[in-house]
């Protein structure tokens, strides 16, 4: 029975270490991770391979999967149902309640663009007039952000029509004066915000670009926004636009990832694609747009994974730290387990000893009715023992008490039923024991 406990031992210690192996291993950075694809554009899936790429060069054992999503809300909803690891979604678009960010892939400028001559200051004074979008795959993202900012200005935005045109066809439709002024979201480089500077200088002469003065408060009551300072000559060098520094508001697309993701592994993905940002720009130019995140930035929309913080903070120290913590909760995590198999077999012991105190007390009292038996006594005594010799056989005792006080009845009640000699007993029962 002890050894069966000692077998027992080992089979809960080994089923310990097997699952608790496998949670670090399905828990830490080495299986496929599924990335929402489709927001950046058309070269997002080539942008993802070569993240890819990355990761399996530093994690031999991670991969990238990318899923296809129809937008930016589609990508929220995914990171929220746990559908995938990390998704691209964009900071003012339905941000994902359970999202924290690894790396920013792009911080795009809100700009509205004025014809030369229009008579338009600020965006209070787009009240009764039209507005161009540019058409893109963020268009209704773009007009909701359109929604956001006019409320600020308290102009109602049911009063500002909107004109939806693709990049080729905005000269045509400035020419014609059918717009007051043009909202282009893009990167300070190449993109739709300098290609659509570029086609209102062609079409009517180059553009000025409105200003915030407010840009802060903006961001303070409008989440997922930020203030941007926009250099001058930035968006275009000759006429120089804007003429002097200005400041617009901006969105950021970010490569996010649930609460719930490891510090560890969100801190060797943060790692591996800062450290490769240079390869990937080679291949990819808008990987040049990767920055870091501010691991001090006081924001409830998207803030940093601690893994990251801690990577951003320490460097490698803090991913080495994490598996020094990971180590450390394994030996908690066998301590406890020890502890408890421990307490465990000490109860059993305490029954199995009371058992076996019982068992001995019982075989004795029949060698001692055995001495002063009659004849029938004698049977009902031999039967007695056999019941208790298949008991005994039956639950694999082996301790030696228990085996000489057998021996003992066996040997008492074969001697006073005159079959030979009670050493001669003696000696059988412990063979038909042991």
């Amino acid at each position: 029975m002890r050894r069966s406990y000692g077998y027992a031992a080992i089979a809960v210690a080994l089923a310990a270490a097997c699952a608790l192996g496998a949670l670090i291993y399905l828990r830490s950075p080495h299986a496929t991770l599924r990335i929402t694809t489709g927001p950046l554009g058309g070269t997002a899936d080539g942008f993802l391979a070569g993240i890819g790429t990355v990761l399996r060069k530093h994690h031999p054992f991670m991969s990238v999967q990318p899923v296809q999503v129809g937008g930016l809300a589609e990508s929220s909803a995914r990171l929220e149902a746990h559908e995938v690891d990390l998704a691209i979604v964009r900071s003012d678009a339905s941000p994902p309640r359970n999202g924290q960010t690894i790396v920013i892939l792009r911080r795009d400028a809100v700009a509205f663009l004025a014809p030369p001559n229009a008579r338009l200051e600020t965006l209070s004074g787009l009240s009764g007039r039209t507005v161009a979008l540019i058409a893109s795959r963020t268009q209704a993202e773009d007009e909701a952000l359109l929604d956001r900012l006019l409320g600020f200005y308290n102009v109602d935005p049911k009063a500002v029509r909107r004109l939806v045109v693709p990049i080729g066809d905005l000269g045509k439709t400035l020419r014609d004066k059918q717009v007051a002024a043009v909202l282009a979201i893009g990167p300070v480089g190449p993109g739709a915000l300098v290609d659509a500077v570029a086609a209102m200088a062609r079409s009517v002469g180059p553009p000025r670009l409105l200003a915030f003065d407010d840009a802060d408060a903006i961001a303070a009551r409008l989440p997922g926004l930020e203030s941007l300072d926009v250099p001058k000559g930035a968006l275009r060098p000759r006429p120089e636009l804007p003429d002097d520094s200005a400041t617009v508001m901006a969105v950021t697309y970010r490569l996010a990832a649930p609460f719930s993701m490891l510090n560890f592994e969100a801190g060797a993905i943060a790692r591996s694609i800062l450290t490769a940002k240079g390869d990937l720009a080679a291949a990819f130019p808008q990987a040049a747009q990767i920055e870091a995140p501010d691991p001090d930035a006081n924001t409830s929309v998207l803030p940093v994974h601690p893994g990251v913080a801690q990577y951003l903070a320490s460097g490698e120290q803090s991913l080495l730290d994490d598996l020094q913590g990971y180590a450390y909760a394994a030996a908690m995590a066998f301590s406890v387990i020890g502890s408890s198999w421990a307490m465990v077999a000490s109860r059993m012991r305490r029954k199995q000893d009371a058992a076996d105190r019982t068992q001995i007390v019982r075989l004795i009292d029949i060698a001692d009715r055995a001495r002063r038996a009659t004849a029938p006594d004698l049977l009902r005594l031999q039967d007695a023992l056999h019941e208790a010799l298949a008991e005994i056989i039956e639950a694999g005792r082996s301790d030696t008490t228990v085996l000489l006080a057998a021996s003992h009845a066996q040997s008492m009640i074969a001697w006073r039923q005159g079959l030979g000699d009670p050493d001669h007993a003696k000696a059988s029962t412990l063979t038909a024991l042991g």
